[in-house]
């Protein structure tokens, strides 16, 4: 039983204090031991000490005896003198009782002599193992002085282990108090957030149908405003009707294959700068902007059809979709407008954008694309009117133009072509590569195959950049000629450029010639021109000056 509860012992204890005790159990085995043989020493040494006193009396005994004999020898040597026969007959019989007791006590004193020795012999071996036992006790008390110092070490350790384990758990219970109360400030903070998202989304909805309101109003401010100039159109042409002939205004839809020469249409179309025009698909209307906040739309024979009003800033891009019944302008007050062109009534108003857009076209049937100075690309659901992603750019986009589907490509200030696809869940391009130009990047435009993009840049220069591999395939250059921040753009067929000066002139320019094949200068803008737009039959060129101008160049026949 004493051995199991050594062995649970050993299972609780620690180790060190394991080791210690069985060196101390060793301890006290070696000097049971050593106290065992001290005793038989004490014992064989008393024995000794009786054997010596039992060896002197023996002695002594033997020397009376034969000091006995030796006068019975001497009085039987008288009696032989004396010539008594019968004293020297008993003399000798006495004188041969002490010899025979002589050697007896001899005898014996001969065997004590033998214990003698070998208890000598026996106290020297017990004296030489009490001397090993002495240093084996001498190196336990070694060992057990340097366990009791290392023990005392150890409990010094033990007792600091002790103070820093209080410590701890004091720290434990501060930390779980502090958990409590951190636990019921989130629970707290998670009511109030609640409550603010409840009253955000109440705002939100709010905001929603102020901006309802104010597009209603503003689009009642339009159609008055439309109404006002239709009936001052009508009284002007029926004032004019009265002076002049019937003049035939069908438009012609001939496809005309030769290039714009002559100014056909000068319309003061915006107060102060005009910066975009943009054609529809079916090039008999055309949209313009300038500082005047206005987008303004307009029939192929130069007549103002509307007004649509609700930016705030300049207007910096405009784009029409594929069905020719909305549109889409950016604006530098941040914001970008979706237009119902039959009745020129706001159908959205997408806000999100925190610094001027740049730009914004449509993307596939019911999706907007723009950039903005803020650094970031947005795409929205121009059916809700709602931003759907967000792309994080390391350089700002200038300029947009939707590439194939669901692709698009931008134009940053660093130089460079970012391809991006709105399928792809990653908000990164799908490709990076450069424009070829070492100055300024200014704007870009894409062919109507959508397979080659032209960009203009402060250096004077257009390259000619193959979007299926992202490569420059050729840079037109002129002399004399120095970059202008116009936006060019491609003829339908796409083997001409026209592009801008800021002289007011136009220059067209033999993609496959490399060289400039005419120059649009009379009657054209008195300042820079900001942007050129050519119409999809390819029987016009629009272009927007600083002047406030929009002029029609047409070919002349």
């Amino acid at each position: 039983m004493a051995h199991k509860d050594n062995s649970h012992e050993d299972d609780v204890w620690p180790s060190w204090k394991t080791a210690i005790r069985h060196r101390l159990e060793q301890r006290n085995t070696k000097h049971h031991r050593l106290h065992r043989m001290i005793k038989t020493e004490m014992r064989l040494r008393e024995q000794r000490m009786t054997l010596k006193s039992e060896c002197t009396a023996a002695k002594l005994e033997a020397a009376q005896a034969q000091q006995r004999v030796a006068e019975m020898r001497q009085e039987l040597s008288s009696a032989r003198l004396n010539g008594t026969k019968e004293g020297a007959s008993k003399s000798s019989e006495r004188v041969a009782e002490l010899e025979a007791e002589v050697s007896k006590l001899s005898a014996d004193l001969l065997g004590r002599y033998r214990q003698d020795n070998q208890l000598l012999e026996r106290e020297a071996e017990a004296a030489k193992q009490v001397k090993e036992m002495k240093g084996q006790v001498a190196r336990l008390e070694q060992e057990l002085a340097e366990a009791r110092r290392l023990n005392k070490a150890q409990v010094n350790d033990l007792q600091a282990l002790h103070l820093e384990m209080e410590k701890q758990v004091i720290k434990v219970q501060t930390l779980s108090e502090e958990l409590t109360a951190l636990q019921m400030q989130f629970t707290v903070t998670d009511r109030q957030y609640q409550e603010v998202v409840e009253e955000r989304n109440e705002l939100v909805e709010r905001i929603i149908e102020v901006k309802q309101q104010m597009v209603d109003m503003q689009n009642s401010l339009n159609e008055s405003q439309v109404k006002r100039k239709q009936a001052e159109v009508a009284a002007a042409l029926q004032e004019a009707s009265a002076e002049l002939p019937d003049i035939d205004l069908d438009v012609s839809t001939t496809v005309r294959t030769g290039l714009p020469d002559k100014a056909t249409h000068r319309l003061d179309a915006h107060a102060g700068d005009a910066y975009v025009a943009a054609w529809d698909m079916s090039s008999g209307t055309f949209a313009t902007g300038g500082r005047d906040s206005k987008v303004k739309l307009w029939n192929k024979a130069g007549h103002n059809k509307s007004v649509l009003s609700g930016h705030h800033g300049s207007i910096t891009d405009i784009d029409f979709h594929l069905n020719c019944q909305s549109a889409v302008s950016a604006s530098n007050d941040k914001s970008i407008y979706v237009w119902q062109l039959a009745s020129g009534r706001s159908l959205h108003k997408m806000t999100g954008h925190t610094d001027h857009v740049h730009a914004a076209r449509y993307l596939e049937s019911n999706k907007v694309v723009s950039c903005s100075q803020d650094r970031t690309i947005r795409v929205w659901n121009a059916h809700r009117g709602v931003s759907e992603s967000t792309y994080l750019v390391p350089s700002t986009a200038l300029s947009l133009a939707s590439h194939a589907g669901s692709r698009f490509v931008s134009l940053h200030f660093d130089k460079k072509l970012r391809e991006w696809d709105i399928r792809q869940r990653s908000r990164k391009p799908t490709r990076v590569e450069g424009s070829g130009h070492q100055d300024t990047a200014y704007s870009m435009a894409i062919d109507t195959a959508g397979e080659t993009a032209l960009v203009s840049a402060k250096d004077g220069l257009i390259t000619i950049v193959d979007l299926l591999t992202m490569e420059v395939k050729k840079t037109l250059s002129a002399d004399g000629f120095h970059g202008c921040p116009c936006k060019p753009c491609w003829s339908p067929d796409g083997r001409h450029i026209a592009q801008g000066t800021a002289k007011g002139h136009v220059l067209l320019w033999d993609v496959s010639k490399e060289t400039i094949v005419k120059t649009l200068d009379s009657g054209g803008h008195n300042g820079a021109i900001t942007s050129l737009a050519w119409s999809r039959d390819n029987d016009a060129l629009l272009s927007t000056g600083k002047d406030g101008k929009v002029i029609m160049w047409q070919e002349d026949i």
